[in-house]
């Protein structure tokens, strides 16, 4: 509650590992799982767009749609 205090304030922690460190334990006990289980990291492979080609053709229109706001009932 400490480290929350501060960061509430606008201090910045020197150590922010005493701050996760509990919240992680907390959340695994949450999940069901052992409180002081490591988490295992995840690898994600980010694919980059590859450039437009002047071939390529763009993108269809969207069809307009107008709302008449005079609705006289």
């Amino acid at each position: 509650m400490w480290h929350m205090a501060l960061m509430n304030s606008g201090f910045n922690i020197d150590e922010p590992n005493t701050f996760t460190e509990p919240l992680q334990r907390l959340i695994n006990v949450g999940f069901g799982l052992d409180r002081n289980q490591p988490v295992e990291e995840i690898e994600v492979e980010i694919e980059e767009d590859e450039p437009a080609k002047e071939d390529d053709k763009p993108a269809e229109e969207e069809e307009e749609i107008v709302l008449n706001a005079d609705n006289n009932n």
